[in-house]
């Protein structure tokens, strides 16, 4: 992972937001890609197969109907990587991310994502009962309250109908008016350069393997070059000497992303704590606060004391941070810390500087520490990442 910097911002009297911790079991997301490959929605669900004349929340993400909550989680974090307003110039990029969030964070709602259901399948049965030349009237006015087309706010709340804005993705990442085959094609460029360089390197370690034992064979001695030098007087004959083959290279181990946490729980669907592990030093008022929103790659993170000058390492909370996700550590003890974390989909550990965390007592109140830092790279950070080993993790 290459060198970071990471903001730290020190508060007297940070504020306090809620966390939740749903949990979902986590599954390889290539394999789910199919609808975003192809450019379709797939419409699997006999109540909601019908092809509707409004757009949905599936629409946004490109997903079915039936879509399980992996899918609409690698749809989500495709879409992110394509939209991104750190990887899409497009002036335009930031409101049609925001409207992919607000999608994603529906569909990752069960309670949510059921009113959205129910309202589909009343906008169906609406259609079906109005007549297809009606005069303008209320129902005009309930199109204008729906219209996907409509200018949204990012931080605007729906009805408990959980209507979607409308977001269409062209293959260069810009807003548009529908998918193209682009997407599809691609992928199956990426896929056969990848199948090629593989089959290319394959054939190279066969090529380079029979020429070293076509070397090793000349230069062993053929039977007729060997003269006899058997005396009746000493009945050992001596054995010829062979050149000693290479080892082959030991073959270097490939990652691969783990499916559940460490100690076997399933990872969080966004960010939280890790089920099973302690939450320690938690007697204090300072806060810690990561920052990953400008990563697309999720982050199995710990918070390690350090004692005795460093020499001795303790984790005292475990998290999971979703791509483009944040935390908030709460109520941590005073003292130094470092944090810890591997990016879940290149296997990369890093580590952050040390820093201290301080409470002390003044007239009125508790003083004590806020410290916020980024999991990628800030200007005039006045912080760095160090890569570790898997012992020093």
């Amino acid at each position: 992972m290459p060198e970071s910097f990471i903001a730290v911002n020190f508060e007297p009297f940070p504020f306090d937001p809620t966390l939740g911790k749903p949990t979902r079991p986590f599954v390889r997301w290539l394999g789910a890609l199919g609808p975003l490959w192809f450019g379709s929605n797939l419409q699997g669900s006999k109540t909601l197969e019908r092809k509707t004349a409004f757009r949905t929340h599936y629409d946004n993400l490109k997903v079915s109907v039936d879509a399980p909550p992996e899918v609409i989680r690698a749809a989500y974090k495709a879409l992110s990587l394509k939209l991104h307003p750190d990887r899409n110039s497009d002036p335009r990029s930031a409101e049609v991310m925001a409207i992919v969030n607000r999608s994603y964070e529906i569909l990752a709602d069960p309670v949510r994502r059921a009113r959205h259901d129910k309202w589909i399948r009343d906008r169906i049965e609406e259609a079906e009962t109005i007549p297809q030349h009606d005069p303008q009237g209320e129902r005009d006015k309930d199109r204008n309250d729906h219209n996907p087309q409509r200018a949204e706010p990012s931080n605007t709340r729906y009805a408990s109908s959980e209507p979607p804005p409308q977001v269409n993705v062209a293959t260069d990442g810009a807003p548009s008016s529908s998918v193209s085959s682009t997407g599809f094609l691609f992928w199956a460029g990426m896929l056969m350069i990848v199948v090629f360089a593989t089959v290319v390197a394959f054939v190279s370690e066969l090529t380079r393997q029979e020429k070293v034992i076509q070397e090793a064979k000349s230069s062993m001695p053929s039977p007729a070059g060997y003269q006899s030098t058997y005396n009746p007087s000493n009945s050992t004959l001596p054995s010829p000497q062979l050149p000693l083959l290479p080892s082959p290279l030991p073959a270097r181990p490939v990652y691969v992303r783990p499916a559940t946490a460490p100690n076997g729980a399933n990872w969080p669907i966004t960010s939280a704590y890790v089920d099973g592990y302690e939450v320690a030093n938690s007697d204090g008022h300072s806060e810690v606060t990561i920052d990953n929103t400008g990563n697309a790659s999720d982050v199995f993170l710990k918070l390690v004391e350090l004692t005795a000058g460093g020499r001795t390492r303790t984790a005292v909370r475990h998290v999971f941070i979703s791509a483009h996700g944040k935390i908030n550590l709460e109520s941590v003890t005073r003292g130094h810390y470092d944090v810890r974390y591997r990016d879940l989909d290149t296997g990369g550990l890093s580590r952050s500087d040390p820093f201290e965390l301080q409470q002390f007592s003044i007239e009125g109140g508790i003083r004590y520490s806020h410290v916020s830092m980024t999991l990628f790279k800030v200007r005039n950070g006045n912080m760095q990442t160090h890569s570790i080993s898997e012992g020093e993790f």
